[in-house]
């Protein structure tokens, strides 16, 4: 389960598919990548195509006319033209060795130019920003081949404001973690999770209230204070019972300056090790400090 992507700063780690909300960042959907034993992809299709199709059919996305905005490991055209069958929209950037005709493929454009074909509903562009920098190319289904004041296809600045849902997700849930050193992987997953459930409820309480609105920070404690209040009050409904047994607890001295072990604080086989006391319990007979009594449940013989 565990991928080493190269490109990333955490080369080690497990990989996750995220279909997000582009604005808020919200979470629609996510599937764990299992590795090519447990999670394959079937044959004559790209993995990206795959992780596209199996995140929208679980959220039934398709033939809703939404528009998917997609990186280049994800876009093809074989997936622009099976969105379109499905009543899907698809813009994304496209990588230079993914099948396209060779006008945009082997393109020589100067700086601030740009090209567009089109065949149908589906439109490619080249385009190239700088003379020291490599054209970038791009498919749409939605987009049109229109040209900004700055001389910049307008598809490159919707795909600019649309890309970033997965990354500002990633950055909300990076702001409060609390990951644990662990060789388990199932926790580490386990814990990111959670991470991004509570994200995705404060997107949705920020959306969704009226009232003055919590931070980020105070809306996590008031999570935390709400699931700890039904223990802390259970907690509170025990301790005068045992309070008032531990009041109870008498103790007496062993004869002959014996000694016994602690039945509170001794553990021969743990890391606190063997404690003597030669004081015992007056109903039961175990050896017992008088400090540890909070921790001492007497069984009279």
């Amino acid at each position: 389960m565990i991928q080493y992507i190269p490109s990333k700063a955490a080369k080690f780690g497990v990989k996750l598919w995220v279909l997000n909300e582009s604005i808020t960042g919200y979470i629609v959907h996510l599937i764990v990548y299992k590795g090519k034993r447990y999670d394959p992809t079937p044959a004559g299709m790209l993995q990206g195509s795959y992780v596209v199709n199996s995140l929208s059919d679980s959220c039934n996305f398709f033939n809703k006319y939404y528009h998917v905005v997609t990186d280049s490991f994800f876009t093809s055209l074989d997936l622009a033209k099976e969105l379109l069958r499905k009543g899907t929209f698809l813009t994304g950037t496209l990588r230079e060795n993914r099948a396209m005709p060779s006008s945009i493929k082997n393109s020589t454009i100067d700086e601030n130019e740009a090209k567009f074909l089109r065949q149908g509903q589906l439109l490619l562009c080249a385009y190239k920003e700088a003379r020291h920098r490599k054209p970038v190319r791009l498919l749409s289904t939605a987009c049109r081949a229109e040209l900004n004041n700055n001389g910049k296809p307008k598809m490159i600045e919707y795909y600019n404001t649309k890309i970033g849902g997965v990354d500002l997700a990633d950055q909300l849930v990076s702001g409060y973690v609390d990951d644990r050193k662990t060789m388990k992987v199932w926790k580490k997953i386990v814990f990111n999770l959670l991470q991004r459930m509570v994200t995705n409820a404060y997107i949705l309480y920020k959306q969704n209230s009226d009232a003055p609105r919590l931070s980020r920070l105070s809306f996590r404690q008031s999570i935390i204070e709400d699931l700890a209040q039904e223990h802390l009050l259970s907690r509170q409904q025990r301790l005068p019972n045992r309070e008032l047994n531990n009041a109870r607890i008498r103790l007496r001295k062993v004869p002959n300056g014996k000694e016994k072990d602690c039945s509170g604080c001794s553990d021969r086989n743990g890391w606190n090790g063997r404690k003597r006391t030669r004081t015992v319990c007056v109903r039961c007979g175990n050896g017992l400090h008088k400090k540890c009594k909070h921790n001492h449940v007497c069984v009279e013989e």
